[in-house]
């Protein structure tokens, strides 16, 4: 006895509804897992939101940046020592709005509001050479764990006059629709009111070659090109460097050439008192596999030639101080939220430690304080410049 069309058509109906959602929403997890938005495998638009957070502020001008799923115009007002300003932005989705004029070493409060919602925060700008700075450096965080939000915790405790990231901002592709939860909602308190300058890390690079990663970040276009892929900024005593390692992992001679020349005059054209780069792809590790001898022999020199005192560097996951070599001191800082790598000290190691961290660093004119903090908040090691 056979089963008739009219017969099979409800079978195939039940199948229909029972395993095409159940394979849809399978295929959505893994893809998740697998560092993919739905919305880069199907055509679609991408829905995320971010409350208003601070970028590029320095002594005299500032960033602020939102964005949204719709059009909407937005006002945004800020202010310090009674004096009030009000910028109102044309309708779009990410909106930035850049404040210029401003007096060094000084507390604005900001709000902005779009239609019926409002928010508030406040940045304060860079002091003169003079000041005193304290940043907190993390890398290789975004992945929404536990050990990202003790981090994030940790850095708000400290309070920071601005953050340095080593790379690897969001696992494991860097994909725009996981910015909200693994950037925006761990560091939403801190990035209202203090910005984050980061270092280009091969994962940022993996969906739509970084287009993320760049929509996030407003940072110092500081070089010739033009490029956010490497630039500098001062900070009171302090200027701070952040290259690209991913041109030597695409093998990219023509731009790590480019780089290299700007790095060149831009170190011989500095004076502050403190000089900090972050790269990366770390040139000394004791993590198997995670030194670059490309970033090493390219760039080490030419550090040590300029009188850098402190390279800092991500890509293996855990804490890593090294002696001094030729006159600069390497750290790696990779402990941000990532599961964590192995380490095992070889002669360039002074410290090295298997934790979630983040390293604190306080200068003045005199001295440069690295302290790097567990999130147990216990200080794992320390040192320092004078």
């Amino acid at each position: 006895m056979s089963l008739g069309k009219s017969r099979w058509f409800p079978f195939f109906v039940v199948v229909a509804i029972v395993f095409i959602p159940a394979a849809a929403v399978t295929s959505t997890i893994v893809a998740d897992r697998l560092g993919y938005c739905v919305n880069d495998i199907f055509p679609g638009e991408t829905g995320m939101n971010a409350d208003p957070y601070v970028q590029n502020v320095g002594a005299t001008s500032a960033s602020i940046v939102w964005r949204t799923t719709t059009e909407r115009e937005a006002t945004l007002r800020y202010q310090a020592n009674g004096s009030e300003r009000e910028v109102t932005m044309g309708a779009a989705k990410i909106q930035v709005a850049t404040l210029a004029d401003l007096t060094p070493a000084t507390t604005y409060h900001y709000t902005v509001e779009r239609e019926l919602v409002g928010f508030a925060g406040s940045f304060t700008t860079a002091p003169e050479a003079d000041g005193h700075v304290r940043f907190v450096v993390l890398g290789d965080s975004g992945t929404g764990s536990q050990g990202q939000y003790d981090i994030a915790s940790g850095m708000s405790d400290a309070d920071p006059d601005l953050v340095l990231h080593t790379g690897d901002v969001v696992y494991r592709r860097g994909a725009l629709c996981h910015y909200g939860t693994k950037f925006f909602a761990p560091y939403r308190t801190l990035i209202a009111n203090v910005p984050v300058y980061p270092a280009i890390g091969n994962h940022d690079l993996m969906a739509n070659d970084g287009r993320a990663y760049f929509e996030t970040f407003v940072l110092p276009q500081s070089n010739e090109p033009g490029t956010e892929e490497y630039y500098a900024f001062d900070y009171g005593p302090v200027h701070v460097v952040s290259l690209s390692s991913e041109f030597y992992e695409a093998d990219d001679e023509t731009s790590a050439a480019d780089q290299r020349a700007w790095l060149v005059a831009d170190l011989a054209a500095n004076d502050l008192p403190w000089t900090v780069v972050m790269v990366h792809h770390p040139p000394y590790s004791s993590t198997d596999g995670k030194a670059s001898s490309d970033v090493r022999d390219d760039l080490t020199p030419i550090f040590a030639q300029s009188g850098v005192d402190l390279v800092l560097s991500g890509h293996a996951h855990n804490y890593e101080r090294s002696a001094p070599i030729d006159g600069v001191t390497y750290v790696v800082t990779g402990g941000g939220g990532a599961d964590l790598y192995d380490v095992n000290p070889s002669e360039t190691t002074a410290v090295a430690v298997k934790a979630h961290h983040f390293v604190q660093i306080d200068a003045t004119p005199d001295a440069l304080t690295v302290t790097a903090i567990d999130d147990d908040a216990q200080v794992i090691d320390q040192l320092e410049l004078r």
